[in-house]
């Protein structure tokens, strides 16, 4: 297979080449002092500077370079109340649906009680009194209404349980209102167009222990200030449950708001409604299971700040207006901390328009349905200058996309982790995040676990920055009895990628594929353990081709199949790298550190390629610059075919077509052959 060398460069070698190479150790090198090992490497016994990182790392955990033990990455550490660790991830034991009268709670992991039907009633500060069965008089009244008109400021109203058909109205004067509990005192609906309990203009009230339901808008507030609504269901209401509007501030605690329909008219609006700059403090509730959406916030200055909420289910809506878990829109402000957002419709959360920003804290959002084709089964959805922070928290089994930026919207994602779906589950892409159209994303310390397709994605102009990220165990994908990608993370269509300090491993056929114009720079990266697929034959770290263009620093490139770097029409600029320990393919065909195709582009500056099972650098018409690098202990060196030929030099002239130009401060130790001619086995580009 490998025979004499190409004729130039063996005139070049005359007298000082052999076919097996000099076998003393490149420690000998009177040079070597003048190049020590960058940081994060270590000089070896052989001379090599080979990189420093753990071999092999278990959840919660990475190998990076510089540190010969696992290092933390992802969402580490403690859960928040009422989750446990679970490998990579914090895990809820939330039941998949509690009981009407009951809501699913995070904090205990069951379905708790909407309030207390044993605490002691009425309460000993209660002031007035409802009881459908009870007597008449200045202070005790059979419906609500008769409550509410004869009420003073600060009264407090203890309601007896029955049911009551009719509108609570809540209207000017501060009261609090307390029911028996939430299941036993039932606010009914009249027949009206009225919503079920009605805060307007009005400062300091409060709602406690009741059940709205069957109107058209359980809950609506006007123009109110600081009023509290505890312990309360909406359900069964059209719709809206929740209408919170004109400048008004509720705080909502211990609830749940579920099953709202569409109702007669044809409008809609979901679980919770927040709009006119208005806000919504919603604590230890659940959403779940609301038509449309379960909650949406819209307008400059409209805000919900949502902790320990359990969101699941909404219902599609058969029309073209997007549906979605929850939606933030036109400026308007979402918090989630320690909630699940589960099992929605179009997406997770979906947040569009300029000053939209969504901030998301030691939550769980997962499983959202939907195609590719409608732009759903994501996620996190952030498009049309929306910015979403996510800390802490974790994506879990999406069938289209986890997380995705697009329409130069802004993702920040800090100390978290993405999960695929379970591989029983069919899925349509299923890449971990995705930024395109000029969407940006920012990432740190965080894991990209176990996605089909591809872990990261930047296309059509997406623009990403990544350090200590994680990507492992991608899998491809099949599409018309084919598989499909597999990548660690796709760069292309003129998108740009900066990382550092990151590890891509066991990924499928390449661990970093950069094209179409797109630019990727790389520091202190570790690419290791790409995983063969069967139809090329290649698990390779990188790939660069149609006019992409990757430049690595600091890198390490290990134990890939195949090639460990395939060059067709693009650029690759290694500098202080080492990509060594390529493997043989399961037909024994490859095993090529380097395979530089037509038009493709090469430059190896202060690298060593060592102990790779096939050929060091291999050029099959594209051209490579190899300049004070090392060669040690592959099978052939380098080799030339397909209109590439070898020349030594330490011109700094561009390079000739075809041209493998290999500077004579470049050492050879103890390979099986410095050149190799005639033609031999390579892969075809582009791998796909």
């Amino acid at each position: 297979m490998y025979r004499s060398a190409a004729l130039v460069f063996l005139l070049l070698c005359v007298g000082a080449c052999s076919s097996d190479d000099e076998s003393s150790p490149v420690a000998a090198d009177p040079g070597a002092a003048k190049n020590p090992c960058q940081d994060g490497f270590a000089l070896g016994d052989d001379g090599l500077c080979t990189e420093v990182a753990a071999a092999d790392c278990g959840p919660g955990t990475m190998p990076e370079i510089g540190h010969a033990e696992c290092q933390p990455v992802g969402w580490t550490g403690e859960c928040p109340p009422g989750l446990v660790r679970d490998g990579w991830s914090c895990k809820d034991a939330v039941p998949t649906s509690c009981p009407a009268t009951m809501r699913e709670d995070i904090a205990s992991g069951a379905c708790v009680p909407v309030g207390d039907c044993n605490a002691p009633f009425p309460p000993a500060s209660a002031t007035m009194f409802v009881d459908p069965n009870g007597p008449v008089d200045a202070t005790h009244f059979k419906t609500l209404t008769a409550a509410m008109n004869a009420s003073p400021a600060g009264a407090v109203v203890a309601v007896e349980a029955g049911t009551y058909s009719e509108v609570l109205e809540v209207s000017f004067r501060p009261v609090t209102i307390i029911g028996r509990c939430a299941e036993k005192v039932i606010v009914a609906s009249d027949g009206g167009p009225r919503a079920g309990l009605y805060l307007k203009d009005v400062t300091g009230a409060t709602v406690r222990g009741l059940t709205i339901s069957g109107f058209p808008g359980g809950i609506l507030v006007e123009s109110a200030d600081s009023v509290v609504v505890e312990d309360v269901i909406v359900r069964n209401d059209t719709l809206a449950g929740a209408f919170v509007k004109m400048g008004s501030h509720l705080t909502m605690r211990r609830s749940k708001i579920a099953n709202t329909t569409l109702g007669t008219t044809g409008h809609v609006g979901g679980g919770i409604v927040v709009y006119d700059g208005s806000t919504l403090a919603l604590e230890d509730s659940t959403v779940t299971d609301n038509y449309f959406r379960n909650a949406t916030v819209s307008g400059a200055g409209s805000r919900i700040d949502a902790k320990n909420v359990f969101f699941a289910r909404n219902t599609a809506l058969p029309a073209s207006e997007p549906e979605g878990g929850i939606a933030v829109d036109s400026g308007g402000a979402l918090t989630l901390s320690r909630s699940i957002v589960t099992d929605s419709v179009t997406s997770g959360v979906r947040a569009f328009g300029a000053g939209t920003t969504v901030d998301i804290d030691e939550s769980i959002i997962r499983r959202a349905q939907g195609a590719l084709k409608d732009d759903a089964g994501i996620a996190v959805f952030a498009f049309d200058n929306a910015a979403v922070t996510m800390r802490k928290s974790a994506v879990a089994e999406q069938p289209v996309v986890g997380v995705y930026a697009a329409k130069s919207a802004h993702v920040r994602i800090e100390s978290s982790v993405v999960l695929g779906p379970k591989k029983d589950v069919h899925v349509e892409v299923g890449r971990g995040l995705q930024a395109v159209e000029g969407g940006t994303v920012d990432v740190h310390d965080t894991a990209f676990i176990g996605l089909p397709q591809s872990g990261i994605g930047l296309q059509q102009a997406g623009i990403g920055t990544f350090d200590r990220v994680y990507v492992r165990d991608t899998y491809p994908i099949r599409m018309q009895g084919a598989s499909f990608n597999g990548f660690g993370m796709l760069v292309e269509e003129s998108s740009k990628a900066t990382i550092t300090r990151s590890t891509f491993e066991n990924n499928a056929l390449a661990g970093i594929d950069v094209n179409q114009g797109a630019v990727a720079t790389a520091d202190g990266v570790l690419v290791r353990g790409t995983k063969e697929v069967a139809s090329t034959g290649i698990g390779s770290a990188l790939q660069v081709t149609t006019t992409g263009n990757l430049s690595a620093t600091r890198s390490a490139f290990v134990r890939n199949v195949g090639t460990s770097a395939v060059v067709a029409g693009g650029t690759l600029a290694l500098t202080d790298c080492s990509m060594r320990s390529t493997l043989l393919d399961k037909k024994s065909t490859f095993g090529h550190a380097i395979s530089v195709f037509d038009e493709g582009h090469v430059e190896l500056l202060r690298t060593s390629v060592s102990d790779n099972t096939g050929v060091g650098v291999v050029a099959a018409g594209g051209q490579a610059w190899v300049r004070n690098s090392t060669f040690a202990r592959n099978k052939v060196a380098i080799h030339a075919q397909d209109g590439s030929s070898v020349v030594e030099s330490d011109a700094d002239a561009e390079l000739t077509v075809g041209e493998l130009r290999v500077s004579t401060d470049t050492r050879f130790v103890d390979n099986g052959a410095r050149v190799g001619t005639g033609q031999i086995p390579i892969p075809k580009p582009p791998l796909q």
